[in-house]
């Protein structure tokens, strides 16, 4: 997707991840001295591709890729592709945040009603109800991995352009996208990049999705405004 890096999704995120290390025990902050020198081998532009070969090319030490942000969505596809072929009627693909809706729901309506998470108890709520075709549904939430270091919360959701977690009003975004792996892009751009950009960005590609704010208002693309239902 043209822009995509500047946007929030950057597939060489990888030596600033390891930097953090979020969600693990020996999770840290980085000094402002390394932050700077992983960013340097972040530049999408020091890619070496071959296409006749297929390889791909990381020609500074240092370098690596995070294919984090898309592994789920592609993963799900495949899932997806495995049950077309085999003639799965129905059913629902589930990777923790990331979720394929196939055919009928149990109700056996084609028409699938699935819950979106209050992010301040996301194991017990939801703040909002949506009605929606089978398609792809891709959440990214603050409370999906956190580290507390020094007294302080820190989120897994690093900004590739500045090497910290972000900073924003966001909580939480989910996606509705016709397949995974463009889901777990377009979660990525749209919770990094915000209101307006990232909901520009989503509905420029033609998908959907359902903004929360840390203060739980839910902010949806126009696609949605009829079959978005609030909970709380």
């Amino acid at each position: 997707m043209p822009g995509a890096s500047g946007l929030g999704y950057n597939a060489l995120i990888g030596p600033i991840v390891k930097l953090w290390r979020i969600g693990f025990a020996d999770a840290r902050i980085p000094s402002a001295s390394e932050v700077s020198a992983a960013l340097a081998l972040t530049d999408p532009n020091l890619v070496e591709l071959d296409s006749e070969n297929q390889t791909v090319f990381l020609p500074k030490e240092g370098m690596a890729l995070d294919l984090g942000g898309i592994a789920k969505g592609f993963i799900v596809d495949q899932v997806y592709d495995l049950w077309d072929k085999t003639g799965v009627e129905g059913g629902l693909i589930d990777l923790g945040g990331n979720q394929r809706l196939v055919g009928k729901a149990a109700s056996g309506i084609p028409l699938w009603q699935w819950p979106i998470a209050d992010p301040r108890y996301p194991e017990k709520r939801s703040i909002a109800t949506l009605t929606t075709e089978p398609k792809a549904v891709v959440t990214t939430g603050i409370f999906e991995r956190q580290s507390k270091i020094a007294g302080k919360e820190y989120h897994h959701l690093i900004d590739p352009n500045t090497g910290y977690p972000v900073e924003s009003n966001m909580a939480s975004i989910t996606v509705i996208a016709d397949n995974g792996l463009l889901g777990d892009v377009l979660s990525s751009i749209g919770f990094y990049a915000g209101i307006p950009a990232g909901y520009d960005a989503i509905e420029a590609e033609g998908q959907e999705a359902i903004f929360v704010t840390k203060e739980t208002r839910v902010y949806q693309t126009s696609g949605l405004r009829e079959t978005l239902a609030i909970t709380v």
